[in-house]
């Protein structure tokens, strides 16, 4: 029985986007297909230092085949980190809101950084 990892933004949202990481941990309840369902809102303490979360968060990713992405995940470097992981382990990665998911050539990855490093500076 497979087992699934939710992806999402926590950062600049009310209680860190726990009403969307509950909304998918339902959902995927309801389809009664996995064996373990791991939801980061519950698995990090959220005043944890973020070198923790990263290694929390990455071991759960590592623990799993299977991701399950929440709406707004291209606004979360996090989020987008947990997808190149599991890119990168050839993981099945099923999306919220998409119904075909596109994938992102090595340029607009790169590109897709580079704003985010602009706005830090």
């Amino acid at each position: 029985m497979p087992s699934v990892y939710i992806v999402g933004p926590m950062t600049g949202y009310p209680d860190f986007n726990k009403e969307g990481f509950d909304r998918g941990e339902a959902y995927l309840r309801s389809l009664n297909k996995y064996k373990f369902i791991i939801n980061p809102w519950k698995l990090c303490p959220h005043e944890a230092d973020l070198d923790t979360i990263i290694r929390l968060d990455l071991a759960a990713v590592m623990s799993v085949n299977e991701l399950y992405v929440l709406s707004g995940h291209l606004n979360s470097v996090g989020a987008m980190a947990e997808i190149a992981v599991a890119t990168w382990r050839k993981m099945e990665i099923r999306y919220e809101d998409i119904e075909n998911p596109k994938h992102w050539s090595e340029k607009e990855v790169k590109d897709w950084l580079a704003g985010f490093r602009m706005m830090d500076e």
